[in-house]
């Protein structure tokens, strides 16, 4: 898969399979977004505020390590701050997956995020931004991301969010998604363009 430097919104309630569209589950014979990137020899970092269990798997690199890592690795701290300016700072060539991006975004996006989100082109940064809720992800980032996948949410499709994601066929997935049987359906939908 070559990189095409993407913003992607990955959006849905806990166990509706973010995390398994993202990683892929042996268990369950499902590749995830980072089989491909790997099988392609890209370089991925996951990164988190703690260490979660769901990715232990993966091997830890340090701050100093964030420019030479090979291969899937994952970072964590809760100060982030901290990790989100050693990112714009430091991180080139590679894919980026936010869990549970809320932890790392408020309602306006920071200096630092602001910067590696704007230049992911000349960075080449393929990222991915996992939150529970259409209502989590930052009005800003909303506006200058990609894609969207929908998985399903408890929440409505009231004014806000029609403001904050004015295409159409974003309400119009959101409803399908939600009212498909599959806990697991999800919607890939292009933000703008």
């Amino acid at each position: 898969m070559a990189r095409v430097n993407l913003i992607t919104l990955v959006v849905g309630d806990r166990g509706t399979g973010k995390t398994t569209y993202v990683k892929g589950s042996r268990d369950l014979k499902i590749n995830g977004l980072l089989d491909t990137y790997q099988k392609a020899g890209s370089r991925a970092l996951v990164v988190d505020t703690f260490d979660n269990p769901i990715w232990r798997d993966v091997p830890v690199i340090t701050p100093e390590q964030i420019q030479t890592f090979a291969g899937l690795a994952r970072i964590f701290s809760s100060d982030t701050s901290s990790l989100m300016k050693l990112i714009e700072q430091r991180l080139y060539n590679s894919v980026l997956i936010f869990e549970d991006a809320t932890k790392f975004l408020r309602r306006w996006l920071d200096d630092s995020t602001r910067k590696f989100v704007l230049d992911s082109k000349q960075k080449n940064l393929d990222i991915y931004f996992l939150f529970h809720y259409l209502g989590a992800v930052p009005p800003d980032l909303a506006r200058i991301s990609d894609y969207i996948v929908l998985f399903k949410t408890n929440e409505g499709f009231n004014s806000y969010l029609k403001n904050k994601f004015p295409n159409p066929a974003i309400e119009a997935g959101a409803k399908e998604v939600n009212a498909n049987e599959s806990r697991y359906f999800n919607k890939v939908i292009q933000i703008s363009g």
